[in-house]
């Protein structure tokens, strides 16, 4: 069994990361992008609750119709796993179709409730309205995969999604740069990476697969509500789960847009990436180990599935902790070898919250531009503790210069210009 669930998992967590890379170079690229960037980045953040609601609904069909697909073949009932999958791909496709045409309807409102300001809208708009024809692709890309490796079939299931995520790092800047296309060249690379994955598994499942998927016949419709009822009811937990973390990102996005702009949109969106890597391998290991569970406890093998959930729950802890080690290393070396960071823009609060905030964590020495005695007045209102930071007035400062010439470097990719520098300054 934990060979078994190693075998399984390993392919998957090759996938997941190569998924979760296209996506963070994805927006390295938009982030990159001169003088919007930044702006783009957060446009890119808002339509960020719409992938999570997509993928949402492609795993309540796929990830609740996979286990009771492999249940029905640890059971010796072939066509009753393929009248499962069939029922899965049908209302994956239908839900696809719907939540396309509601999406490409209400497109700029959802934006809106999302937390984009008009500015943001600019871009996320176009980026939003391209993804959305993507919606079936996407769907079964994600849905349909799981069926792959519950049929034992995990390295090919880890090919389909890196297909999509190696054609997604190829295009992305044959589409943003070369061609000029910025944010819709990123939407473009997306959903054409989206359709070659989606090929990949229809392809698979339909030729080369031991069990076949296709369409429910008019005929099956009224056999298959008793499927639709038992898939729904074993992902709506999953799906309840990725849901809420669509809505806690509105809310989030929301609140960020309120109190800080879009700038606090693209910081969140950079910190969302970082979580989305350390969170991967779980998932990874989670639907690596799905299929083995299903199929043992269909063959009526409970010995088997209590071994298979303790050897999850023990990888699952053992990285955890991990982790958290790695995190905790990363700080304390942070510490260990402290950097100085030079802040301009220290007329706005966030600057000076985001100051405070590091000095208290003792991760880098500050150095303020601005005039000492209004920068620690306007943090004392605040409640900030500035006390141990250092601080340049850049009009009795004899490096003014050498900061500009800094700031303009720093900030090359945003085409920022020395006269721009030195008013930040």
């Amino acid at each position: 069994v934990t060979q078994n669930i190693f075998a399984a998992a390993l392919p998957m967590l090759v996938a997941q990361i190569l998924n979760l890379l296209y996506n963070i170079v994805d927006r390295i690229y938009i982030a990159r992008i001169p003088h919007i960037g930044t702006a783009a980045l957060g446009a890119v953040g808002l339509c960020f609750p719409l992938v999570v609601i997509i993928t949402a609904f492609a795993n309540l069909f796929g990830s609740g119709g996979a286990p009771l697909f492999s249940i029905s073949r640890g059971q010796k009932r072939n066509k009753q796993a393929v009248h499962i999958m069939n029922t899965s791909f049908t209302m994956v496709c239908f839900s696809a179709v719907v939540l396309m045409l509601i999406g490409l309807l209400f497109a700029r409102p959802l934006l809106i409730l999302f937390g984009a300001s008009k500015d943001a809208l600019v871009y996320a708009f176009p980026y939003m309205m391209i993804y959305l024809i993507g919606t079936l692709p996407s769907m079964i890309a994600i849905g349909m995969n799981p069926f792959i490796n519950a049929q034992g079939y995990s390295t090919i299931g880890m090919f389909s999604v890196a297909i999509g995520a190696v054609a997604n790092l190829l295009l992305d800047p044959f589409f943003i740069f070369a061609l000029g296309f910025g944010v819709r060249g990123a939407a473009i690379a997306t959903v054409i990476s989206q359709c070659l994955s989606a090929s990949f598994v229809l392809f698979f499942l339909t030729k080369k697969a031991e069990l076949k998927v296709r369409f429910l016949h008019k005929n099956e419709l009224s056999e298959s509500f008793g499927y639709a009822k038992n898939i729904i009811s074993l992902g709506t937990a999953g799906f309840i789960m990725q849901l809420t973390n669509g809505l806690v990102s509105i809310v989030c996005n929301n609140v960020l847009s309120v109190t800080g702009g879009d700038i606090y949109i693209s910081v969140m969106t950079i910190v969302s990436s970082v979580r989305q890597l350390v969170e991967t391998p779980i998932y990874a290991m989670n639907e690596g180990g799905s299929p083995i569970l299903s199929y043992n406890y269909g063959a009526r093998r409970p010995a088997r599935v209590r071994k298979a959930m303790v050897v999850m729950s023990a990888m699952i802890l053992c990285y955890t902790a991990v982790m958290w080690s790695v995190i905790d290393e990363i700080k304390n070396k942070a510490k260990a070898n402290k950097k100085t960071v030079v802040l301009p823009e220290t007329t706005d609060m966030r600057t000076l919250t985001a100051a405070a905030e590091v000095i208290s964590e003792e991760i880098a020495d500050i150095i303020l531009v601005g005039k000492e005695d209004e920068i620690k007045a306007k943090a004392e209102a605040e409640g900030l503790d500035l006390a141990k930071a250092s601080f340049v007035d850049p009009e009795n400062c004899d490096h003014l210069n050498t900061y500009i010439e800094s700031l303009c470097e720093a900030r090359k990719s945003k085409g920022l210009l020395p006269e721009d520098a030195k008013e930040i300054l």
